[in-house]
């Protein structure tokens, strides 16, 4: 007899949660881009004990009808690509179809929403991925989604999350960094009953710099760059700033972990034997020659050409010092 078996629905369904949620701070990241993906410009987010017992995310962005709320759980169901190709022409944060379905998997989770047009909204309520309500009812433009118990299936998950602190700085950071891509957005962010952050829109990225970081009035160079196809734009501190190092590397406004650019820029400043406190980087460039579609968290990427972006980066930088 064989030793090689299927895993149940329910095995696979946690393991393919588990690499999109990782933990109350991979929540507020998915919820929060649909939010933008839905051309929200307000979007509130609240967290009771790190998220780990409530997430909620208030968006008034398109909304949806029954239609698409009965689907938005499924795996591998988005509005953002319909083919092949598409996955090689992100232009949207989200594209992969599994952040609400992961979520519901290890969650108990409501939605409200409303489309701007609809006279009424829908409400829907699934525990472990399963629907157990869908009715009509009055709600506002745009959507709610509320996360309870985040885990509450998976013990051994749960028994890995750190401090309420710690993950609440995680999801602080997340919202800073977001919040410079997208200075033409109100966030709001609420912990355990408390406004840690009130960002509202603002005309460009330095104003939102200075909300966040008021010693950085008048101590930020800022630097555009462009070489087609690529731009960039670069606000980088004074030398003479002290402040906690932030540095914030973006690519098509999707903020990135991406060793090799950090190493480019480290390597520059210990040429010229600079520390900068603050830096970020919004680098663009066609939607096909990045590839985002590399991990379920979407923060991993890798370009088409390498050399050429790094160069472009370094040159950038080094015309900004």
């Amino acid at each position: 007899m064989g030793v090689i078996r299927l895993l149940s629905d329910e095995v696979s369904q946690l393991i393919s949660a588990g690499e999109v949620v990782e933990r109350p701070f991979s929540v507020v990241k998915e919820l929060v881009e649909n939010a933008i993906d839905a051309k929200a410009d307000r979007i509130e987010i609240k967290i009771r004990n790190g998220g780990k017992s409530y997430i909620s995310v208030r968006d008034n962005g398109v909304g949806m009808d029954r239609e698409d709320l009965e689907r938005c759980l499924k795996k591998y169901a988005t509005s953002k690509i319909s083919n092949k190709d598409d996955l090689f022409n992100i232009v949207t944060l989200g594209f992969r179809g599994e952040a609400l379905y992961s979520i519901s998997a290890v969650s108990k989770i409501r939605i409200y929403t409303r489309r701007t047009n609809d006279l009424a909204g829908w409400y829907l309520y699934a525990t472990a991925g399963e629907i157990k309500e869908i009715r009509e009812v009055s709600a506002e433009k745009g959507t709610l989604i509320e996360v309870e118990d985040l885990f509450f299936n998976i013990p051994a998950r749960k028994k890995f999350l750190k401090s309420d602190g710690w993950e609440k700085q995680l999801i602080v950071k997340f919202v800073e960094e977001l919040s410079l891509l997208y200075p033409d957005k109100t966030f709001i962010l609420n912990s355990d009953n408390r406004d840690l952050l009130i960002l509202n829109a603002v005309s460009n990225v330095y104003k939102r710099v200075v909300s966040l970081f008021p010693t950085l009035n008048n101590n930020v160079i800022s630097y555009r760059g462009e070489k087609k196809p690529f731009t960039c734009e670069l606000l980088i501190s004074k030398t003479d700033v002290s402040m906690p190092e932030f540095y914030v590397y973006a690519v098509n406004g999707r903020v990135v972990k991406e060793r090799i650019i950090s190493r480019v820029i480290k390597d520059i400043f210990d040429k010229q034997n600079k520390k900068p406190s603050f830096l970020f980087l919004n680098f663009y460039l066609p939607p096909y020659d990045v590839d985002v579609n590399v991990h379920p968290t979407k923060r991993e990427i890798k370009f088409r050409d390498n050399e050429r972006v790094y160069n472009f980066i370094r040159e950038a930088v080094e015309s900004s010092l």
